[in-house]
Parts: C-alpha cells; sequence; structure tokens
C-alpha cells in the first residue's frame, strides 16, 4: 500500500456511493445529500454518447491523437475487441500505432485474411469482387515489381468497372487486356501479367470431397504463387514479420496433422482453416506509441494512465452479460459450492471503478448498433440517477 493521495476524494466518495448492491441502495437518501463539491467530482469525466460504434470509435481515435501530439500517456480500456480494432484503423491515418496489450487475432492480420482469401478461390467460382479484392491485398505479388502489379490492378479494375466482367475466366481477362493495351505504352508487361491472372486465379471451385492433406497441398500453393507474382519471386513476404510467420507455424502444424482429418469439401476446409487461425494472436511487430496504449481490463487493473478512456459501456459489453449454463442453475452451483456467474460482473465493477477515478476521465459508448438501441451501462444508469436525485447540491448540474 502506498500513501499517495486520491486524484479526487469527491469523486470517489460519490461512486463508492453509486455503486453500493441492490438492498442497500437506501443509503442514497441519507448519504447521497452530504455529498460534497460534486461539480469539481466530474470536472474531469467526459461522457461521450455516440450514434453508432463506428462514431465512437472515431471520437477514441481523436482524442487519443491530441493526446500523442500533446505527450500525455493516454489508454483504452475496454473489452471490446471489435471498438479496439475500430479504433486502431482509424489511428492509422495519422500513422500512430497503439500498444496494444491484446494484440491482434491471426485470422484479422495480413497474412491470416489472404490465407482465408485464398481458400475461399476454392468454395465458389471467381468472382469480380473476390479477384479484385484478392490483388488489392499487400502480399499479393509481393515480391520484385509489385509496383507494376499495383499499376496492372488499377487499369484492370478501370476496365472491369467500365465494361463488366462478373465472372472472369482467362478469355475474358484476356479480352479485357487487349481492350485495355490500346490505350497504353507497351502493354506487353499488362499482357503478361494479364496471362498469368487467368492462369492463376480461376477454375478452383471443385465439387466434392478430397482428402484433407490434398486440401492443404492446394491451398499452399496457391497461396504461395499468388504471393510470388509473375514473374515468380520465391522472397515474397508471405510468412515474414511476426504475423508471416505464426501464420506458417499454423500451416505446418495442419500438414503434418492432415492425414488424420479425413476428407472434406472446400466450404468445410474454409471453415476449419479460419477456426485455427482465430485461435492464434499476434502483436504488431513495430515499435508502438510509447503513451497510446489499448488495455483490457485486466491489464489495467495494475497501471494507470494520465487520460483514460473507457469504451463500450453498454450492457453486454461491459459488462459483460453472464454466459447460460445449461447444466447447473443458480442453485444448484450454490449448493455445490461453485462461484455464482455475478461474481464476474462484480469484478467488472471494481475495473470500472477503478480505471474512473484516474485524472482524466473519457466514457464513451454508442446509442445504437447496426441491429437495435443499445442499453447504456448500468453503472452509468446508477451514477446518473444519483446524480439526478441530488438537485439540492448541484447534481442535475455535475452530470
Amino acid at each position: 500500500w502506498c500513501e499517495m493521495p486520491a486524484v479526487s476524494e469527491p469523486r470517489n466518495k460519490l461512486l463508492s456511493l453509486s455503486l453500493r448492491p441492490a438492498p442497500v441502495t437506501h443509503a442514497w437518501l441519507n448519504e447521497g445529500p452530504k455529498l460534497e463539491d460534486l461539480q469539481g467530482a466530474t470536472a474531469d469525466i467526459t461522457l461521450i454518447e455516440a450514434p453508432t460504434p463506428r462514431v465512437e470509435a472515431l471520437a477514441i481515435a481523436l482524442r487519443l491523437r491530441q493526446a500523442a501530439e500533446d505527450g500525455v500517456k493516454a489508454a483504452l480500456i475496454t473489452p471490446d475487441r471489435m471498438l479496439t480494432r475500430q479504433v486502431t484503423a482509424a489511428l492509422d491515418r495519422w500513422n500512430i500505432l497503439p500498444d496494444d496489450s491484446a494484440g491482434m487475432p491471426l485470422q484479422l492480420s495480413p497474412p491470416g485474411r489472404f490465407l482465408r482469401h485464398v481458400a475461399a478461390l476454392f468454395v465458389r467460382k471467381l468472382d469480380a469482387e473476390a479477384l479484385l479484392t484478392l490483388l488489392k491485398h499487400p502480399l499479393t505479388h509481393s515480391g520484385a515489381g509489385r509496383n507494376f502489379h499495383q499499376l496492372y490492378t488499377q487499369r484492370l479494375e478501370a476496365e472491369i468497372r467500365r465494361h463488366g466482367l462478373p465472372y472472369p475466366d482467362a478469355e475474358g481477362l484476356t479480352e479485357i487486356a487487349e481492350r485495355a493495351a490500346k490505350r497504353m505504352e507497351g502493354p506487353s508487361g499488362f499482357r503478361d501479367w494479364v496471362a498469368w491472372l487467368g492462369e492463376v486465379f480461376p477454375g478452383h471451385d471443385v465439387p466434392g470431397e478430397r482428402p484433407l492433406p490434398d486440401c492443404v497441398a492446394a491451398h499452399l500453393a496457391l497461396a504461395e504463387r499468388i504471393a510470388a507474382g509473375q514473374p515468380a519471386d520465391p522472397d515474397h513476404l508471405l510468412w515474414q514479420h511476426g504475423a508471416g510467420i505464426a501464420a506458417e507455424a499454423v500451416m505446418q502444424n495442419l500438414t503434418e496433422h492432415a492425414v488424420h482429418g479425413g476428407a472434406m469439401n472446400a466450404a468445410d476446409y474454409a471453415d476449419l482453416l479460419g477456426a485455427l487461425l482465430a485461435q492464434e494472436e499476434v502483436r504488431e511487430a513495430d515499435t508502438p506509441h510509447p503513451d497510446i496504449m489499448i488495455w483490457g481490463t485486466m491489464e489495467a487493473r495494475v497501471q494507470g494512465a494520465e487520460l483514460v478512456i473507457l469504451g463500450g459501456l453498454n450492457e453486454g459489453t461491459w459488462p459483460e452479460a453472464p454466459p447460460p449454463d445449461p447444466w447447473l442453475n443458480r442453485q444448484m452451483r450454490e449448493k455445490a459450492g461453485l462461484l455464482l456467474p455475478e461474481r464476474r460482473i462484480g469484478l467488472s465493477a471494481h475495473d470500472y471503478q477503478q480505471a474512473i477515478a484516474s485524472p482524466e476521465v473519457w466514457i464513451t459508448r454508442a446509442i445504437r448498433s447496426d441491429e437495435a438501441e443499445m442499453v447504456p451501462s448500468r453503472w452509468l444508469n446508477r451514477l446518473g440517477n444519483l446524480l439526478g436525485g441530488l438537485g439540492d447540491t448541484g447534481g442535475p448540474e455535475a452530470w
């Protein structure tokens, strides 16, 4: 224990009272009017209620950018991994890489996405959107001549958008190449590149099942061929850097044990690949920003920052809804001496109270998701209800 004084004693008392358990919330009537300096207690707390999660992520990213420019140590604390990914993507606009304690799921890393896109070529007939998505991926044609690949991809996309080619095949791609080559100087390189597309990308959607080792071998061969480009460069970037090394380890492990997998169709193999990649986490090898962090609730228990942003404060996210137990109800768990699901909610409340006691706090939530309106976190409702009932001491004005 240390003797460091609290950042705001009035704030601590206010939060402690707002989090009293339900059976003793009648204490609000007696102890609420005794709270002092409500304006000071909430002076450094900012509540952001964004219309959508995307706007919430953008608001958080803008505040983190300002903190980075001011040299302020800032941390986003949230259990919502989708929100953290959106914030990270928004920060990338300004070349700010936050130090994310949880890393990134391998399936969402560039190698993971690339491998899943290639696996999808075996599932369904190649269409224009799938082709362009894969051509624009940073690991496609990642060896020598990457700049020409990007230029040719732009020319090809313009022709496809202008004249249409819903299901590209070798014949259709050649026809488009000849049309575009008439407006190009030195079109031989473009023709060779389009011929490579027609040879490599279409025609992999073969119905039926085949042994898992054959699925893995065909998938890896096609992935490496696409990554090597035209002309083939063995020094492509697919298996390089941290995420690439992790993806290669997953594929090697799958190759070693594929003999026990039996036969499956392409869709089942794609699902299997996605599940295996989702089990792994990778951290960015690049040096993150020294003052911008993203923490989970557990990591935030042992460290702090000058600016703390509590993101995703909606019911079901923070606190997380208790998972259903199909085997034991509450009474059976209690008789067996097992912990009740509400214990995790209590720990989440502890994390919330500890984080909101920081020097400067932003609280953010989205009013509506893609599907329905969101319910504010019970802790926000409690704090708002408590302050709303303290009209004589300036509670509504403080909130």
